[in-house]
């Protein structure tokens, strides 16, 4: 059984591969899913973040809580280090009123296993408590890494995630599925985000 999101605190080894080519053009899903307060849409460009010129205001990266609780912070964790980093260079990324998830890089950890980095970003006018899809990531001819994976980002797991903040999270791969990340390009690359589900902070 596939590992959904696992913490940032079992991460010994970061492999930094970039699986799209063009560094400043997002791609943007026509497809959302609309919500009562804002829209799910998926994101894709190599920096996980977008359109440096909307006049929104800052994101900021948050820490997962269970990571929290362990002790880590952006200071003493080099992962959380460089995706701050990402962040920084781009804080205008993403459409207002709308929650969005990019693919970033793949983790490599000791025991020869491997998981997508993800980043989930919050541009709703609220905080986010719970959100939970089905995610289908691959590319335009039918290849897909996760097919309808079930995603659930919970309250217990990474807080609650503020408004204007991202928080990275990650799901495990098989060498052949990391063959096909690879292969992504902006060109060729398909995400979708089903059945979505939000928890808003009242």
């Amino acid at each position: 059984m596939r590992k959904t999101v696992i913490s940032f605190f079992l991460i010994v080894t970061l492999g930094l591969v970039g699986c799209m080519q063009q560094e400043d053009e997002p791609v943007m899903n026509d497809e959302e899913t609309p919500t009562e307060e804002g829209t799910i849409s998926e994101g894709i460009n190599n920096s996980g973040v977008g359109d440096a010129s909307r006049q929104i205001e800052d994101l900021t990266l948050q820490i997962q809580k269970v990571d929290q609780e362990a002790g880590i912070t952006v200071e003493n964790n080099d992962l959380y280090s460089q995706l701050n980093e990402v962040i920084k260079a781009d804080p205008k990324a993403v459409l207002p009123n709308d929650f969005s998830v990019y693919p970033h890089d793949i983790v490599y950890f000791d025991d020869n296993s491997s998981s997508v980095l993800f980043i989930g970003v919050n541009r709703l006018d609220a905080p986010i408590r719970n959100i939970s899809f089905d995610l289908t990531f691959g590319n335009k001819s039918g290849e897909y890494i996760f097919d309808a994976e079930p995603v659930a980002l919970t309250e217990d797991f990474i807080g609650i995630l503020e408004k204007d903040s991202a928080v990275p999270f990650l799901i495990e791969i098989t060498p052949e599925e990391e063959a096909l990340f690879m292969e992504l390009t902006e060109d060729n690359v398909e995400l979708r985000l089903d059945n979505a589900n939000i928890d808003l902070v009242e």
